[in-house]
């Protein structure tokens, strides 16, 4: 397999890794305020005034680019610095190019003080002005802000799908804004009989009479200012977040397809090339050709987010030549987690944080693989000497394929303090053999809540087949027949995705004869029968034993509750007698320039015994891969 890696500007992995930083800001802030899409206009009299005689825009994408450059520092500025719309807490912006060339930035706003319900109106608007109110606001918005028209009066507008619009405009009436539970709220659109206003609008084949129905919705201040299209939307519940931060970071459309034979071995193994995909499935404008020609940033945000790593002991991985490879078994560079840990020995303050709040009070040191009080920021009451700054810790995710290395960050993410490995496994000073009896211990795995949240919460219509594979795994490696329980009394599996009526359906398979289905062990919805991936293949619902109330003679035995065992685990000073705090080994991973050799060490392996593969550097582009 041949990956490209997150630190390839625009790959696949760097923006899963923007989506997942920005759901990190959702952790910490919650939902974000305002969600605004701000588009480059071509007809801005600082690109029309560098335009020789007989240009457009199209000929000059050097000066496209600086202007829009300019003009979105402008804009962040406006919001961030003047606070237009109140004092920011965090920020965070993506540029795309639009198959036209032309640029566009998605911008993300989290406020201090929110933005409530009955304030909307006095920051959105999604009606045409007065003209005799403010002209210039008035030719504006009839330029910029008015979609198409499409449907009857446009049949081919380019956001006509299946004869109907795929933005859903028309919008309807509203005489009031309202806010529902999704998604973005019903801005105020009234009639012309109810006060609302209309307006020409000049067509190819013609003039059209639009009205409020029409308006995207938009800052009239921001509009004014900059004299573009810039959509400003409120962002109303957190239900809709994760669809708006994968959107934000989506990246470019690009698409890749093969051809097969029919007689082909379809069970041979296939070598996966994420750079060839890349290549072949991109497409670049020449817009974007010169903003990257530049070297402007096409992501920004604030506060800095810090990936934290995640790996069993002895378990990260050591890159090395043939010339070190000696020096990296026996010293091998630590990682955040192992940095960690000697944190917590060194340093009593350390000990009542969590792994994901240390970067808030430390700073990370690359060279040294350690972490160093900070010396500025906000200072820590009751505690001489700490500093806090807003920077945000996030650990990486973790399939529950791996095992014990996603209980291992279950505990990470709610046991304060750890000083080592084997010191997650103790809880009230019983050693237990694995972090997914730690984490059973401490009643994190009882209630099957990770599982219920994943499969249950509409992650929005872009996610598609991305969260699919999330639901065979809770189902099978979850402790408990807990998670295969939800699934009756939830109503079946609900896998994401749009449908036409906003609706998420349950995953639909061919009903098997009814006397192939013992009845009282069925789990269904409906007249659906769900599959569950299992190790062994494909086994269906009613294999698996059903859950038996306890004989009433036996009492219920007595859960302790989840937070009072973390507290009681935050309040041990020191570990008990049989704590082992292991040595600084691991995986690491080094990268050299051109052909070398990369292996797996474990930790005091010496050379000879070690399992060595050819591996390869393939560049393209400042892209670099390896064939693992």
């Amino acid at each position: 397999m041949i990956i490209l890696p997150s630190s390839y500007i625009g790959s696949p992995r760097q923006m899963q890794e923007y989506a997942q930083d920005a759901m990190a800001y959702v952790r910490y802030y919650g939902r974000p305020d305002l969600f605004i899409t701000f588009t480059c206009n071509p007809a801005w009299d600082e690109i029309q005034q560098l335009l020789l005689p007989g240009q457009s825009q199209v000929d000059r994408h050097d000066v496209t680019a600086r202007v829009f450059r300019q003009k979105l520092k402008s804009l962040m500025d406006f919001i961030v610095k003047y606070e237009v719309f109140g004092s920011v807490l965090c920020w965070m912006y993506s540029v795309e190019w639009q198959k036209r060339g032309l640029p566009h930035a998605h911008i993300l706003i989290w406020l201090y003080n929110k933005i409530t319900s009955d304030e909307i109106d006095d920051v959105i608007s999604a009606e045409i002005p007065r003209a005799d109110v403010d002209k210039d606001l008035h030719a504006v918005i009839i330029k910029n802000m008015i979609h198409g028209p499409c449907g009857t009066l446009n049949p081919n507008s380019p956001c006509m799908v299946d004869g109907k619009c795929s933005k859903k405009y028309p919008r309807a009436f509203t005489a009031n804004t309202i806010t529902g539970d999704d998604g973005y709220p019903r801005y105020r659109r009234r009639s012309t009989e109810d006060g609302g206003n209309s307006a020409a609008v000049h067509m190819q084949n013609g003039v059209i009479e639009v009205d409020n129905r029409w308006v995207v919705p938009y800052s009239p201040l921001l509009s004014k200012t900059y004299r573009a299209h810039i959509n400003v939307e409120y962002c109303n519940s957190v239900k809709s977040i994760k669809y708006i931060c994968k959107y934000v970071n989506k990246g470019s459309d690009m698409a890749v397809f093969g051809v097969q034979p029919e007689n082909s071995d379809s069970n041979a193994v296939q070598v996966i090339n994420e750079i060839a995909q890349y290549q072949a499935g991109r497409y670049i404008s020449s817009n974007e050709a010169a903003w990257r020609i530049f070297s402007f940033p096409m992501h920004e945000r604030n506060p800095a987010v810090i990936h934290l790593s995640i790996h069993l002991e002895n378990g990260q991985r050591v890159y090395f030549t043939d010339e070190n490879v000696l020096q990296r078994a026996l010293n091998p560079p630590g990682t955040t987690l192992t940095a960690f840990f000697t944190l917590c020995q060194e340093d009593a303050f350390a000990r009542s944080l969590l792994y994901s709040e240390v970067p808030s009070y430390y700073t990370w040191n690359e060279t040294k693989k350690v972490f160093k009080r900070r010396r500025r920021g906000k200072p820590v009451d009751g505690q001489p000497g700490i500093f806090r700054e807003n920077t945000i810790g996030r650990l990486y995710t973790v399939h529950p394929n791996q095992n014990e290395c996603f209980y291992l960050r279950m505990l990470l993410v709610n046991v304060p303090g750890p000083r080592s490995f084997h010191e997650l496994k103790v809880v009230n000073g019983v050693t237990h053999a694995t972090f997914r009896s730690a984490c059973q211990a401490l009643n994190l795995l009882e209630s099957g809540q990770q599982w219920d949240i994943g499969r249950y919460h509409p992650p929005g219509p872009d996610a598609g087949g991305d969260f699919h594979p999330l639901f065979f795994p809770s189902a099978s490696t979850s402790s408990s027949l807990c998670s295969r329980t939800l699934i009756s009394q939830k109503g079946g599996y609900h896998p994401p995705g749009p449908h036409p009526g906003g609706i998420f359906t349950p995953f639909s398979l061919p009903q098997p004869p009814p006397a192939s289905v013992p009845e009282p062990l069925s789990v269904r919805r409906g007249d659906t029968i769900l599959p569950v991936q299992t190790q062994g293949g494909i086994s269906t619902p009613f294999s698996w034993p059903q859950p038996q109330p306890p004989p009433a003679s036996v009492p219920e035995p007595r859960i302790p509750d989840t937070q009072t065992l973390i507290r009681n685990f935050r309040k041990a000073k020191d570990p008990p007698n049989n704590v082992f705090l292991p040595p600084n080994l691991g995986r690491e991973e080094v990268t050299t320039n051109g052909p070398k050799t990369t292996c797996v060490l474990n930790a005091g392996q010496m050379p000879e015994r070690i399992l060595c593969k050819e591996s390869k550097t393939m560049t393209s582009n400042g892209a670099m891969g390896r064939i693992i």
